[in-house]
């Protein structure tokens, strides 16, 4: 394989490299600003979303909790209703039964003391 000659290179060669250097580096430079200012908007819009996907969870944990008092409220009020009803019962029966209701109550009364006591 013969070698080549080396070309001398000129003026206008290197001006030629450098022109386009030049121009490859404005493009560089064009494209940076260009993704600059699209990740400026990008962070934005993230952030906007982030705000909004607060205030929406914010709204939704204040919608929940105000369901989960209401059913608090609603299972509290059953349950005082039935305790109501269970001590009635327990009244009408100790008045109409006052030999038996003692009868039961002495022994339950012994058995919390037994266990009252282990503590």
């Amino acid at each position: 394989m013969a070698r080549q000659p080396l070309k001398k290179v000129t003026d206008n060669d290197t001006s030629d490299v450098e022109d386009a250097a030049s121009s490859s580096l404005s493009d560089m430079l064009e494209h940076l600003e260009k993704l600059r200012s699209e990740l400026s908007d990008l962070s934005g819009r993230v952030a906007e979303l982030g705000e909004e996907n607060l205030r929406a969870g914010k709204e939704t944990l204040r919608k929940e909790g105000d369901r989960a008092m209401r059913n608090a409220s609603r299972v509290m009020n059953n349950v005082a209703d039935q305790s109501e009803d269970v001590i009635a019962q327990a009244d009408r029966f100790s008045r109409e039964r006052p030999a038996l209701a003692m009868g039961l109550a002495a022994p339950a009364g012994f058995l919390r003391a037994l266990t009252g006591g282990r503590r």
